[in-house]
């Protein structure tokens, strides 16, 4: 979540005047948008607009994010602050300036804003996840006057009609946070306990509280108790495995962060799905489309080499820039990757993972590094 609250960096802020579903006219809705071939396969959803005076901006579409913001380095194009705010990013706050929003176009139709200003956000570790320059955050007090369709498996963004529903799947009620931000009263889990806040800016599959991780992992059990560890995820009647569920530090807690107080989902589990949020009508859609992505298992195993000076061309203290690239993924038996080192930014290291069926064992076929002109191949042990 940002808060912004967020996953990685991403995925609680402030103030929101009238919206879409307090007027009886919908605002023009952009066209479709090609969405980015890594969000949600390992990736952030990203979407580019453009400013009044032609510049092109590229911004994470994450609705774990109150409020819209932008890079440090825009801020001679945001105009005079109008005020400070205090920012958070899972527990830890800091800060930032103010200003009022600027006019942000996608597909050509002005976007509608239920925010009286936006904020700033240091992208940097974005940027350098993506491999390319971010320059802000697209969150809620936009996304929330729309009726957003992600479609996975089309790769297309839609803002639609809500009046004309299709078949969109199982409808999820959404509460609306102080903040503006959602969340739905169950849990990944199925486990009573705090709802879940819906974040497209977290790129894990989500979070649970530390009692409810807990519970769901039977670590908070004695011994010899008769019940057995629960691996798999249950949401509306569905059952997933190979969740990458994350606990939740308790230190978070204790902080001013909203979104701390919340389990929650990231865009690798909605990425499953053919979802749909109906901001306005406060309800989010899911419809399966996917047993397993397979990514959340494939990346385990790739840390499980590092972490054991397993992986080629790696030992287990080499620092891992957070960018594991997913080139290619076959469901549900190969994988290709690339990985970043810190501190060496010539190489880029490549591995390909194989496995029999979904469930089986990864393997390690093949692994190489380039510098852009000449490939070294490693042995694969």
């Amino acid at each position: 979540m940002m808060s912004c609250a967020s996953g990685l960096f991403l995925s609680a802020l402030f103030s929101h005047s009238v919206t879409a579903a307090e007027s009886s006219v919908q605002p023009p809705r952009p066209a479709d948008v090609m969405m980015n071939e890594e969000a949600g396969r390992g990736g952030l959803l990203i979407v580019t607009v453009r400013t009044e005076s032609g510049d092109e901006w590229p911004l994470v579409m994450d609705t774990g994010c109150a409020k819209t913001g932008f890079d440090p380095s825009l801020v001679p194009k945001l105009g005079p602050s109008n005020a400070t705010e205090t920012f958070w990013n899972f527990g830890v706050g800091h800060e930032g300036a103010l200003y009022a929003p600027p006019k942000l176009y996608l597909g050509g139709v002005l976007l509608q804003t239920s925010g009286t200003n936006v904020g700033t956000y240091d992208c940097g570790g974005i940027s350098a996840f993506v491999g390319r320059p971010i320059m802000g955050i697209l969150g809620i007090d936009v996304l929330k006057n729309y009726c957003v369709q992600l479609d996975f498996n089309a790769r297309r963004i839609r803002f639609l009609d809500d009046e004309h529903k299709g078949d969109w799947g199982k409808a999820f009620s959404l509460n609306e946070m102080s903040d503006g931000c959602f969340y739905m009263e169950a849990n990944l889990a199925h486990v009573a306990g705090r709802g879940t806040l819906i974040d497209t800016g977290s790129l894990h599959d989500g979070w649970l509280r530390p009692d409810i991780f807990d519970t769901w992992t039977n670590l908070s059990k004695p011994p010899h108790s008769g019940q057995s560890r629960y691996p798999k995820g249950v949401l509306g009647g569905e059952t997933y495995p190979e969740l990458d569920l994350e606990r939740l530090d308790e230190n978070t807690l204790s902080s001013g962060d909203l979104h701390t107080g919340y389990n929650g989902i990231g865009i690798q589990f909605l990425s499953l799905h053919l979802v749909t949020f109906d901001f306005p009508e406060r309800t989010m859609y899911l419809k399966r489309t996917m047993e397993t992505s397979g990514y959340t298992s494939a990346v385990r195993f790739l840390k499980s080499l590092k972490e054991n000076g397993r992986l080629p061309g790696w030992s287990k203290d080499d620092g891992m820039l957070p960018r594991q690239t997913l080139l290619h993924f076959h469901y549900p038996d190969s994988a290709a990757f690339e990985a970043h080192k810190v501190g060496d930014s010539l190489f880029i290291y490549h591995y390909v993972i194989v496995r029999a069926s979904e469930g089986s064992e990864w393997k390690l076929q093949k692994a190489w590094r380039t510098d852009g002109s000449t490939n070294q191949e490693y042995s694969v042990p």
